[in-house]
């Protein structure tokens, strides 16, 4: 008998590994579709804790630590990211935890790049994907670099919440992310920010076939809508969902009600 809920390491091919929490509380004896939750930076598979109560009856959950982040090995600060690199760590937890059929792929903020590319390379190991806040270009991160260095990564973790989460949250909430945030070791934070001006999957966006849910803030200060309508239109088989967020991390400041979207999404167009 397979417990409800287990943790596993998946050893990659550098030498680094990544930790994978597995949640299956769907009745017994029957045979669920797997949801694979991809977080954004400086967070952990824990970002996805109010997912499991919407989703987890309906859904084997798969959520990994990313590379670098929560328990997985931490990369150095000199540490070289690709996009190449992280979408061949997913399409090896989509191999080992899938249960040999394509999944519900799910990624939030820069998780969101690494899904959409994993969808777009490896179309028959997607069945849908959803887009959480997500973008097709890195941003500058010039002023974040400059700030944990300067400050610390505490000090930059708690300035940066107002923007990212407006005022959806209660200062409670905000401690807890913040809290999260500080998990991530400072070596991960320093090359992860350094790759991130680097990525650009706008010309990819154009291979995703599987049917696509986009979520996005109605009123997010990092990045205006009409950004994300112009790349979520080269998506064929596309869905655009607005929330009211004064923020630009929507998935933190509206969890569940992405997670019922999502949920209802898949239901509908996933079988």
């Amino acid at each position: 008998m397979t417990p409800a809920s287990t943790q596993e390491r998946l050893a990659l091919g550098d030498g680094a590994e990544l930790f994978v929490g597995i949640e299956d509380y769907t009745p017994p004896g029957s045979a669920p579709a797997t949801m694979l939750l991809v977080h954004g930076f400086g967070e952990s598979s824990e970002a996805w804790r109010e997912w499991l109560p919407v989703v987890g009856a309906d859904f084997r959950v798969v959520r990994p630590d990313v590379r670098g982040f929560g328990r997985s090995t931490p990369m150095p600060s000199d540490f070289q990211w690709s996009m190449a690199l992280v979408v061949d760590d997913l399409k090896r937890v989509v191999e080992r935890f899938g249960d040999g059929r394509p999944v519900h792929l799910v990624g939030a903020k820069s998780g969101s790049w690494m899904a959409m590319k994993l969808a777009a390379d490896h179309p028959h190991l997607i069945h849908t994907l959803t887009v959480i806040g997500g973008a097709v270009k890195g941003g500058d991160t010039t002023r974040w670099r400059a700030d944990i260095e300067a400050q610390g990564v505490a000090a930059w973790a708690a300035a940066s919440m107002t923007g990212r989460f407006g005022t959806m949250l209660s200062p409670e909430a905000v401690r807890w992310w913040v809290d999260l945030t500080l998990l991530t070791p400072l070596s991960t934070m320093q090359s992860y920010l350094r790759w991130v001006p680097t990525v650009d999957i706008t010309e990819d966006v154009d291979r995703i076939r599987c049917p696509t849910l986009v979520i996005a803030a109605d009123a997010g200060k990092l990045r205006p809508l009409s950004e994300t309508t112009s790349w979520q239109a080269r998506i064929a088989d596309s869905e655009l969902v607005t929330l009211p967020c004064d923020g630009w991390h929507i998935g933190g400041a509206k969890p569940r009600e992405c997670a019922r979207l999502t949920h209802d999404f898949v239901m509908r167009r996933g079988n």
